[in-house]
């Protein structure tokens, strides 16, 4: 045991190792690192049905030296377009929230609950809203990309040596396929957003002519001293002009997913 790491959090991350190893979890596989117990990697396998099967999905767990009584941070390194790559998640089960961890929780619980928000869309620090066939796209590519980690081939040797007997069969026309989509998703995400600026500029355009109208209507009735009077009709008139409620009506507002980057 290393002298720098408590013999609580030693025992119980060693326990929970041991029974990964007896009780093994579908669809997932951890491990410490050799050199510091209290840095895991993990790796969660694409699940049949879902927009991640298929892939291999790297990650690590980083145990404070107080575990079991903290929880661990949680990151996920290969890109999912579910979370963001390499960044501490905000989770139930993570380092953001200590109030709701519960010390009997273990390697396999934590891994387990971040494959079922995996599973879901429900937004939290760290994680993307990316369109599903993006996750699709991005579960082909998990392999390759984590075969050039070299921590990844030296924790999971099996997993690597499959990655690369699948590479070597993956023919010319598969490749292809998997550059087509990647062009695809390019495109839709430049369609979205050269469509969301002209719609704003036509709202924009809009709605300063009728602010327009508005000032000129307001001078004229100051001028005939009935400003007072008419000030309901004057702001019901500019809000009900016909021009303005088509504006809002055919307005739609589009984020260009392109600000969401994949690394």
């Amino acid at each position: 045991m290393p002298s720098e790491v408590p013999t609580v959090a030693f025992q119980r991350l060693k326990k929970d190792y041991q029974r990964l190893l007896k009780e093994p979890v579908p669809y997932m596989k951890a491990a410490p690192l050799e050199s510091n117990i209290l840095e895991w990697r993990y790796i969660i396998i694409g699940a049949p049905k879902t927009p991640y099967e298929g892939g291999i999905y790297h990650g690590k767990l980083l145990f404070p030296k107080d575990f079991p009584f903290k929880p661990p941070a949680i990151l996920m390194l290969t890109p999912s377009g579910r979370f963001q790559v390499n960044t501490r998640l905000c989770l139930s089960i993570s380092d953001y929230h200590p109030d709701t961890w519960n010390p009997a929780w273990t390697v396999s619980t934590i891994i387990t609950g971040l494959m079922s928000f995996m599973n879901d869309n429900q937004p939290t620090l760290g994680s993307l809203n990316s369109s599903e066939s993006e996750r699709r796209l991005l579960a082909k590519k998990s392999k390759a990309f984590n075969i050039k980690d070299k921590v990844f081939c030296t924790m999971f040797p099996e997993e690597a040596q499959e990655i690369r007997d699948d590479i070597q069969k993956m023919n010319q026309e598969e490749l292809d396929s998997i550059k087509d989509e990647e062009t695809a998703i390019r495109n839709r995400r430049r369609g979205d957003a050269s469509r969301g600026v002209p719609r704003l500029s036509a709202l924009l355009s809009n709605m300063m002519m009728i602010a327009g109208v508005a000032v000129l209507a307001f001078a004229l009735l100051a001028n005939q001293q009935v400003f007072t009077d008419n000030i309901p009709h004057l702001l019901l008139f500019s809000c009900h002009h016909p021009l303005f409620l088509k504006s809002l009506c055919d307005f739609q507002f589009h984020v260009p997913e392109s600000i969401i980057s994949f690394h």
